[in-house]
C-alpha cells in the first residue's frame, strides 16, 4: 500500500505549528507503512519549484482566466503590487470581500454554493491537478491519500476515479478561521454560513476525517461524519530538538521574572490575542520584576513604529538556535489565545521540555491538557497573579509525567489505515 500526503505546509521540524503538524503526520505515516511507501507533495514546494511551470496543461485545458492571470503576472508593477498586498496580509481580506460581495448580491444565496469558491478551490490550480493525477496514476496497487486542507477539494474526484481511499486531516476550520475576529453583522454571518456549509460538504466527501482538535472532531461527528480526534505530539527531529532544550534547561537556572510569548502574529487569531495582552500591559503594567519577550513571525509589527511598552521586547521571527536558548532560560511561556480553532502544537512541546506554561482557557477545549500547563481566564488579574506566582519559583514538569500523558493519547491513524487496506492485526509495513 502506498500513501500520498498532500499538504499546503512544508513538513518541517523548524517552523510554526502548521509545519510541525504536517511533519508529525509524515513521520507517523513513515512509521506505520515505511518511509519508502510514503509519497508527499506540498503546495509550497510545488509552487516555488520548476514543476509548477513545467507541468502546465496546454490548449483548451487552460481557462481564459488562468491565461489572463499569467499575462498580468508579466507586468512588473502589477506583480509588485500583489506581492505587497500579500506581505501585508491584504490578499486574504480582498478574497473575503469578493466572496461577501457575491453572497450579498446573489438573487438566491444557494446559487453561491453551486459556484467554485476560494475555500474549496484554494489549491485547485489546473497545473497542480495535472501534477497530482500524474502522481496517482503512477502508483501501483492500493493507495491512500491523506489530504490536509479542504482547499484541495478538486483532488477528491481524482481519488474516486482511481479508487484512492481519502483521509482528510485538516488543521483548522477554514470557514471560521478566515473571518476571526468575527463581526456579528447579518451579511457576514450569511457569508460564513455558506462557507461553512461548503467546507462541511468537502469534508463529507472523504472516507474519513482526522482532526487535530477535539472541538472540531465533535462538531463533524455530530453532523454525522466519520471523524476522529488525532492529537498532536512531538516526533522525530522535533523531539530531538526539544530533548536538547530539556537537557540545557536542567543545567541552567531560569532568569528571574523572564517570560516568553511565542506565536505567529500573521495568524489573525494569534495577533488579536497578543494584541489583547499588550493592551492590558499598557493599561495595567506587568507584575513587578517581570519581563516578556515576544517572538514569532509578525510579532515585531504588533505595535506602531516608535511605540514601546515597558517590560516587553518584540523580537519577531527568531532563528531556531536563539529560540532554543531562550526556552532554556525563561521561567515560563505565556500563551494568550482568546479565540480560534485548531490546536496549539506548542502546548505538548513545552510540556515535553518541562517548561511551565500559562494559557487561556479557550484553546484547552481542543486537547487533553498535558502536565505543567496552568489555565487562566481572560482577565488581567488572573494573568498577573499567575505570572507573579511563577516568577517566585523555578517550577518544572517531570519528564515522566509528560511521557505518561503522551502514552494515554490515542493515534487513530493506524486504525484508519488498517481499515483502508482491509486488514486487522497484520503489520502494515509487512502488507505494503
Amino acid at each position: 500500500m502506498k500513501v500520498i500526503l498532500i499538504s499546503h505546509f512544508r513538513p518541517s521540524p523548524v517552523g510554526d505549528g502548521g509545519n510541525h503538524r504536517s511533519y508529525q503526520v509524515l513521520e507517523d505515516l513513515g512509521r506505520l507503512v515505511g518511509p519508502e511507501n510514503v509519497v508527499q507533495s506540498n503546495w509550497m514546494d510545488w509552487k516555488s519549484g520548476a514543476g509548477a511551470a513545467g507541468r502546465r496543461p496546454t490548449g483548451m485545458g487552460i481557462s481564459m482566466l488562468a491565461s489572463v492571470r499569467r499575462r498580468m503576472r508579466r507586468i512588473s508593477p502589477l506583480r509588485q503590487a500583489v506581492k505587497l498586498m500579500r506581505s501585508r496580509g491584504l490578499w486574504p481580506k480582498l478574497s473575503r470581500v469578493r466572496q461577501a460581495w457575491r453572497c450579498l448580491f446573489a438573487e438566491d444565496p444557494l446559487e453561491v454554493l453551486a459556484e467554485p469558491s476560494s475555500l474549496a478551490n484554494m489549491y485547485g490550480d489546473p497545473a497542480f491537478l495535472n501534477h497530482y493525477e500524474h502522481l496517482v496514476s503512477g502508483l501501483a496497487g492500493q493507495a491512500v491519500a491523506v489530504v490536509e486542507d479542504p482547499g484541495f477539494a478538486s483532488l477528491l474526484s481524482i481519488n474516486k476515479r482511481y479508487g484512492v481511499y481519502t483521509i482528510l486531516c485538516p488543521q483548522n476550520l477554514e470557514a471560521f478561521d478566515r473571518v476571526l475576529p468575527l463581526r456579528l453583522e447579518r451579511r457576514i454571518l450569511r457569508h460564513i454560513s455558506l462557507a461553512f456549509a461548503e467546507e462541511m460538504g468537502v469534508l463529507s466527501q472523504a472516507d474519513c476525517c482526522l482532526f487535530i482538535s477535539r472541538v472540531e472532531a465533535g462538531l463533524a461527528g455530530g453532523l454525522g461524519m466519520p471523524a476522529h480526534y488525532y492529537p498532536y505530539h512531538p516526533v522525530g527531529d522535533i523531539r530531538r530538538i526539544l530533548d536538547q532544550v530539556r537537557v540545557a534547561r536542567a543545567e541552567t537556572n531560569p532568569e528571574p521574572g523572564l517570560f516568553l510569548m511565542l506565536g505567529s502574529a500573521g495568524h489573525s487569531t494569534t495577533r488579536e490575542s497578543f494584541s489583547w495582552f499588550v493592551r492590558c500591559v499598557q493599561q495595567y503594567g506587568l507584575p513587578r520584576g517581570s519581563r516578556v519577550l515576544v517572538a514569532g513571525s509578525g510579532t515585531d509589527r504588533l505595535l506602531p513604529a516608535g511605540v514601546a511598552v515597558e517590560g516587553m521586547e518584540f523580537r519577531g521571527w527568531v532563528q531556531q538556535e536563539e529560540l532554543d536558548q531562550r526556552l532554556s532560560t525563561v521561567q515560563a511561556v505565556l500563551v494568550p489565545q482568546i479565540m480560534g480553532f485548531g490546536a496549539l502544537t506548542r502546548l505538548p512541546e513545552l510540556s515535553y521540555c518541562g517548561i511551565p506554561v500559562i494559557v487561556s482557557r479557550h484553546p484547552t477545549y481542543a486537547l487533553d491538557l498535558p502536565p505543567g500547563v496552568e489555565v487562566v481566564e481572560d482577565d488581567w488579574d488572573s494573568w498577573s497573579k499567575a505570572m507573579h506566582h511563577l516568577s517566585k519559583g523555578s517550577a518544572s514538569t517531570p519528564h515522566a509525567a509528560y511521557l505518561a500523558w503522551e502514552k494515554k493519547q490515542k493515534n487513530p491513524l493506524e486504525e484508519v489505515l488498517r481499515r483502508a487496506s482491509g486488514i486487522d492485526e497484520m503489520d502494515l509495513r509487512a502488507r505494503c
